[in-house]
């Protein structure tokens, strides 16, 4: 976690690695300024990090994101509360997927 936040430093991302550090990017955009704000990234940032979302299987929160530009007021508060629900599971569930699957990321 700490070296998707940190870059690769001079190493090659593996698959996980590179779709952590995406994940993580748009992640931070949105708990710091809201769902609205993930748009403000700049569009590779923004693919770059969906395809995170999507490499973890967290499609529905992708899906999510990509629907904000069309949503009202008040579906855009429910996005939100969904969005931070999800939040409070992520950090386990991408921990369990690392464990599973450690060839998919560099060692530490």
């Amino acid at each position: 976690w700490n070296r998707a936040c940190a870059g690769n430093r001079g190493t090659e991302l593996l698959v996980g690695d590179a779709a952590l550090t995406g994940m993580l990017l748009g992640h931070g955009c949105i708990m710091n300024g809201g769902l609205g704000h993930f748009h403000d990234l700049p569009e590779q940032d923004q693919q770059s990090s969906i395809n995170g979302f999507r490499f973890f299987s967290f499609d529905n929160i992708a899906d999510l994101i990509l629907r904000v530009p069309k949503l009202s007021d008040v579906e855009l508060e429910d996005a939100q509360n969904a969005f931070l629900k999800f939040d409070s599971a992520i950090i386990e569930r991408v921990k369990r997927y690392i464990e599973a699957n450690p060839h998919q990321f560099r060692s530490p």
